[in-house]
């Protein structure tokens, strides 16, 4: 018995042997199959899958519901390699099409080189036969003709561009004997000019004519560039030597001339002390602006000068460079400075007060030309910003008064149409009944609005005539006295008279506020434009003040023709 029970077992251990080898077998080619699955090897993955598939049904025997259960993973494994392979292709058709417009494009650009006769530019010409040539994949078919329309393109640019540069290369000796011709003029105008010259200006300026004509003249050939430069600098550098030496007047001129540069180079000197960084920078670029504009020195001196001048900018940035952390610094709070003048001129924007607020927007300019740079990357971006936030309110502005304006029109429509139920209340057969109405529509024209200022005097006097009309009529019936009309006439036409005259002169000191307000919204915020706009505020300042104590007066002198009436 003993020995029939250790058979057993050892029979169950190899069946269970056996069976573990099976699963282990197929559970490997399920393993390789995935693997597969996920790789990019479209090349030989199916071959791969295929052999899987030989080996599986070679394989030996096993658990049918298990076998079943593996070969579904590795079903599953080929489906997806499939699927992935198929897309991969599409993608890789996609892209050898795309590729081929793009090639299509290139060739399109080429000919418009050409078409554009741009033989100059070679450059081009490579980079975009380079782009042609290195796109990858191509088409089976079709290349072949783009291949041929490129060469014959590159076969005609050649061509064309070797007569361009003989034609550029004649344009150039040309341009040669030219410049000397006007630089021989030059030498002989600076040999003849001596201590009797008596006018040297002329001389300058025919110098100025010639240095005009050298300018108009193009490019000549490269190796001279260097020897017809010099001769021609060496010409003007003559002239202010010897202009120096015997014109009093330009020597002080030059004396001065110096001493601006001197002033340059002693404000760069003491930039290193500066302790605001930020506001260094700018001045150090504003003092190279401003070198830039000085007049010319005779060479040597120039250079001396401008050897000082560069030294001290070189100093400079060393400066900077040892305390860029301090600048960084700085210009982040001048970042935050002018982001918070944006947030306050978007304000200014939103509320639409354009009377009191264009003030307020001008200040706010002012005030971000004060404060010093930004950083670099978000300096454009920044005044970008700004600029676009003033064009919109000054665009808006304009909106607002043209606005204004067809309110005008409409209180003028207004004010006509009183003047004339006036005049036809004049033709009435009783007066003293339509005297209540007049005054009425009295009392609504001083309400009514600013009309259009070409037409405020003439509807002011049409209005008094009017009134002059029905009144003089009720006096003709008798019926002044009763209606309470004016007792004085003579002093209520002196003062109608003076109402008339100031509300003239309010009018045009209106219509010069407005033109002077209309005027500003076209300056740019450039530095010239700030200044023009500085001075015209303080005029509209200046005519506001005038315009409020003239209304006072007006006031006053309506309320006495009022009483009076």
């Amino acid at each position: 018995d003993k020995v029939e029970v250790v058979a057993e077992t050892v029979a169950e251990k190899t069946t269970e042997s056996v069976i573990d080898e099976s699963v282990s077998f197929y559970q490997k080619l399920v393993d390789e199959a995935q693997e597969v699955a996920s790789s990019n090897n479209w090349a030989a993955g199916q071959s791969l899958l295929d052999a899987i598939i030989a080996k599986w049904t070679d394989g030996p025997q096993a658990e049918p519901a298990l076998i079943n259960e593996l070969k579904a993973k590795v079903e599953e494994a080929a489906e997806t390699f499939a699927n992935r392979k198929a897309e991969s292709q599409k993608k890789y058709e996609e892209k050898r099409e795309k590729n081929f417009a793009i090639r299509e494009d290139l060739l399109a650009k080429f000919q418009k080189v050409i078409d554009q006769k741009k033989w100059q530019a070679q450059g081009e010409v490579n980079a975009l036969q380079r782009k042609f040539e290195n796109l990858r994949p191509l088409p089976a078919s079709g290349t072949e003709d783009q291949d041929k329309k490129l060469q014959e393109l590159i076969a005609l640019f050649d061509e064309q561009r070797k007569d361009y540069l003989v034609e550029i290369k004649q344009k150039e000796d040309d341009n040669l004997i030219g410049k000397l011709a006007t630089i021989e003029k030059m030498e002989q105008l600076v040999t003849a000019a001596g201590s009797d010259s008596d006018n040297w200006s002329a001389i300058n300026n025919e110098l100025e004519t010639l240095n005009k004509q050298w300018k108009k003249i193009g490019r000549v050939p490269k190796e001279k560039e260097d020897e017809i430069w010099e001769r021609f600098r060496q010409a003007q550098d003559s002239f202010l030597k010897k202009r120096m030496e015997q014109d009093a007047d330009f020597k002080k001129e030059t004396e001065r001339n110096i001493a601006k540069r001197e002033k340059l180079i002693s404000k760069a000197e003491a930039l290193v002390k500066d302790v605001d960084l930020a506001s260094a920078v700018r001045e150090i670029n504003k003092y190279h602006t401003e070198w830039k504009k000085l007049e010319n020195l005779p060479k040597e001196l120039n250079d001396v000068l401008w050897e000082r001048f560069k030294a001290a900018s070189d100093a400079f940035s060393e400066f900077k460079s040892a305390n860029i952390d301090t600048l960084r610094n700085l210009e982040q709070e001048n970042l935050t400075k002018k982001e918070e003048i944006l947030e306050s001129a978007k304000a200014l924007v939103d509320e639409g007060n354009f009377k009191a607020g264009i003030k307020k927007m001008e200040q706010l300019l002012a005030l971000w030309k004060e404060v010093g740079p930004v950083p670099q990357k978000k300096a454009g971006q920044l005044w970008k910003k700004f600029r676009e936030i003033l064009d919109d309110y000054y665009k808006n502005r304009r909106a607002h008064f043209k606005e204004i304006r067809g309110e005008q029109q409409t209180n003028l429509k207004r004010k006509n149409e009183i003047v004339d139920r006036i005049k036809e209340l004049s033709e009435s057969e009783d007066l003293e009944a339509a005297v209540k109405e007049v005054q009425d529509l009295q009392a609504e024209y001083k309400k009514i609005g600013f009309v259009p200022i070409k037409m405020k005097d003439k509807i002011w006097e049409a209005f008094n005539e009017a009134c002059d009309l029905f009144y003089g009529k009720l006096r003709g019936q008798g019926g002044g006295r009763k209606s309470g009309y004016r007792e004085n006439v003579s002093a209520e036409k002196q003062l109608s008279s003076d109402l008339f005259r100031m509300r003239k002169e309010a009018d045009k000191i209106r219509e010069q506020i407005m033109k002077y307000s209309d005027t500003m919204t076209y300056f740019k915020p450039n530095k010239k434009g700030l200044e023009l706009r500085s001075e015209i505020q303080m005029n509209i300042d200046n005519a506001e003040k005038k315009y409020e104590e003239l209304n006072k007066k007006i006031e006053e002198l309506q309320a006495q023709l009022n009483e009076m009436s």
